[in-house]
């Protein structure tokens, strides 16, 4: 039978966590990066 130990699954979650929230990290550091070269202002986006 197998086992898994929580301690892999926990290392697993950890490493999914910190993956998707340096990916979040890029997105943002991407759109503000757009924002100033298309001089884009976000308070004039809002509906």
């Amino acid at each position: 039978m197998l086992s898994i130990d929580i301690g892999q699954i926990n290392y697993a979650l950890y490493g999914a966590a910190k993956k998707l929230i340096k990916m979040n990290n890029d997105k943002e550091l991407r759109l503000k990066r757009l924002d100033k070269i298309l001089d884009i202002r976000r308070e004039t986006m809002q509906p």
